[in-house]
Order: C-alpha cells, then structure tokens, then sequence
C-alpha cells in the first residue's frame, strides 16, 4: 500500500520545533505536490536526525517514494504497455544533473530496476525497525515481484538480440549465394577459349535431286526384315564355376549322399560307445 505517513508532532508552545519535524513536513508538502526528489530529501535529513516513530515513517516514505518512481517507469515499457496499455502513466519530468543529453530518453528498464532496488533498500531498513508493519512488508513483496518481471523482459531480450544476430549472417550468406552464380558466369565468360566460326550450310546439289531415288538394296532392309538369332547363352564371369545343368545336379545328389552316410557313421559311432561301456556296481 502506496501511502505517505503523514506523521504529527505535537509540540509545546515553549519548545521550538525540532529540524528533523520540520523536513519531514516539508517532505510531506513537497511529495502532495509530486516533487520527489526533493521530497526524499527532506524525508532523508528526517531520517538521518529524528528518532522512533518519526524516522521510522521517515523510512517508509523514502521506500514509497522510490516505489512510486520505479512504478511510473516501468509502464513505459514496450511488454508493459502490450500488456496493460490502460495502466501507463506518464513519465516524470527528468530530474537535473542525471548526465542525460538533450533529447536522450533513459532507458525506462535501467531506471525501473534503479528505483525499485532503492525501494527495497528503504523496505529492508524499515523492517528491520520494526519487522511487524504489514505496510512494509506488502511493498517488499511487491518490489520483489516487480524486479522478478524486469529480469525475465530482460531475459526475453537477450534472446531476441541473439536470434536476430544468427539470423543476420544467415541472410547475409542466403544474398550471397543468389549473387554468386551471376558473377560467376560473368568470370567464366571471359575467360573461355575462342570457339570456330560455325560453318554456313551447304547448299544442296540441284543434280543429286533430279535423280531418281533408288529403291534399297536387300542389306539395306530394316531391323524387323532380318532373322532373329537365338540369344546366346550368358558367358561364365571370371572366378564362377563353369558347370552346365546337368553337372551342378549331380555334384548336388553326391553331396546329399555323403550327408546321409556321414549321418548313419554318427549313428554307428554313438551306437558303440553305449555297448562298450561296461556297468559297475
């Protein structure tokens, strides 16, 4: 909760009132009329001289002031605005002796984060005074939510600028490439040696087309006239068995007779071994 503590002091009509008072009313003066800077700091000289409750409101309006501050920039951001446009306030007038040219606009995510860490410092003092104000600790959760939001725009930014700079040479290379093969043909056009001058077309012979043309001679038929031949059988590969049909059968059949006896030894083989194993009990 964003309010100024309007802090009274009761003096007697013999005792003056003190300085540290009088800049804290002031400050409340100068803060109703919305100048900041030097309402904070009068809030600053209460702050530094008064005592108890006096510095303790001194210290919760210096973190109200910075909160309000920080707020007022940080609806001039671009994600800000995009989101809430209806929540933008205007920006204060630039304070003096900030080195800003004439002209220049302050980057409004640089000085949000500024005030909102004053804030949190002022947050931080105030509860340590007296960690039970509940006003306090709204604005620290505040603030602490606020500086969350920055980072992540910033964040979000960084990312942009780093696709668009993977991008960049990318079309760069892509503009390249559609200029390449122009300037290509033009290096190679040059440089190509000299070609023959075409030959003109010779002219027909007018006697070659007064005779008669001639009726094609019997080797002269075509394709389909002349007797096919049996294709010839394919020829054995370097490294492949020469061996006809009938060849490849039977070296077939005598291995397959080999199997069979090779199989009945085993037979025979395993047959002996049980008979010539005696018992022995």
């Amino acid at each position: 909760m964003m309010i100024l503590w309007s802090w009274l002091w009761l003096a007697s009509p013999e005792q003056p009132a003190p300085t540290a008072h009088a800049a804290y009313h002031e400050g409340l003066r100068l803060a109703r009329e919305e100048q900041r800077d030097a309402s904070a700091r009068e809030f600053q000289v209460a702050r530094s001289r008064g005592q108890g409750e006096l510095r303790n409101a001194a210290v919760y309006n210096l973190a109200t002031l910075a909160l309000q501050e920080a707020e007022r920039w940080r609806a001039e951001l671009p994600e800000v605005r995009k989101s809430a446009p209806a929540a933008a306030l205007p920006l204060p007038p630039l304070p003096s002796g900030t080195g800003q040219q004439p002209g220049q606009q302050p980057d409004p995510l640089t000085e949000a984060r500024k005030h909102y860490l004053e804030a949190r410092r002022h947050c931080v003092e105030r509860l340590r005074l007296d960690w039970r104000d509940g006003d306090t600790r709204a604005q620290a959760e505040l603030v602490t939510r606020r500086l969350k939001e920055l980072d992540e725009i910033e964040k979000q930014r960084q990312q942009q600028q780093q696709q668009q700079q993977d991008q960049k040479p990318q079309d760069q290379k892509d503009q390249k490439d559609q200029k390449d093969p122009e300037s290509k043909q033009d290096q190679q056009d040059p440089q190509q040696p000299d070609q023959p001058p075409e030959k003109p077309p010779e002219k027909p012979d007018p006697s070659a087309q007064d005779k008669p043309e001639e009726p094609p001679s019997e080797s002269a038929k075509p394709e389909d006239s002349q007797p096919k031949t049996p294709p010839k059988e394919p020829q054995p590969q370097p490294g492949e068995p020469s061996l006809s049909k009938e060849e490849m059968v039977q070296l077939l059949d005598r291995l397959q007779k080999l199997e069979e006896q090779a199989e009945k030894l085993k037979a025979q083989m395993r047959e002996a071994r049980r008979t010539s194993v005696k018992k022995d009990w």
